[in-house]
């Protein structure tokens, strides 16, 4: 059988995985509940996990290397994705148009 290798694109927060079901990070913190995750917050027009946030340095590197935090994402699914890029573009070049 011949797999199909998964490249991620790159991370641009946008909380799908947490908004679709908890981790193990917080199902330990919650409880075995459907998502979205309560820990999920947005700030800086972005989704970040508020327990990794609270952590202390050493915890956050681990959780995030674990939980794959940050390392983009596959999902073929993610509409918010597309959604979160549009703003994006056009925060990006209402910023860059002169005043």
């Amino acid at each position: 059988m011949r797999y199909m290798e998964l490249k991620p694109r790159p991370c641009i927060g946008s909380g799908y995985c947490c908004k679709q079901s908890l981790c193990m990070l917080g199902v330990e913190a919650h409880g075995s509940i459907p998502g979205p995750c309560p820990s999920l917050e947005f700030d800086d027009d972005r989704h970040w996990c508020g327990i990794v946030r609270k952590a202390d340095s050493e915890k956050q590197k681990w959780l995030k290397n674990n939980l794959h935090i940050g390392e983009g994402c596959c999902s073929s699914l993610n509409s918010d994705r597309r959604g979160m890029l549009v703003k994006l573009r056009l925060s990006e070049s209402n910023s860059s148009s002169p005043s």
